[in-house]
């Protein structure tokens, strides 16, 4: 079952973005991010859905429905997705 992130993971993914995926580093590694939407699940402080933002791009990684079965968890899903050309 595909995992969700806990903030202590989300501030990692934060940092990572910040570092190697914000406006200031473009072009250095994978994609470049505008804005990150994440969606919090208070009952565990979990991330269950991110939405990325680019410039005109948009995707979302989850752990709902059809994306609960996969065998990554969420963390490890969006930095692939980050860091992939």
């Amino acid at each position: 079952m595909s995992q969700v992130m806990d903030f202590k993971q989300f501030m990692e993914l934060v940092k990572h973005i910040e570092k190697d995926h914000s406006m200031c580093s473009v072009g250095r590694n994978g994609k470049t991010i505008k804005y990150i939407n994440p969606v919090f699940d208070m009952r565990g402080c979990d991330v269950f859905s991110v939405t990325f933002r680019g410039y005109g791009w948009e995707h979302n990684l989850n752990c709902t429905n059809e994306n609960r079965d996969l065998p990554d968890s969420l963390f490890d899903r969006c930095m692939a997705f980050l860091d992939e050309a």
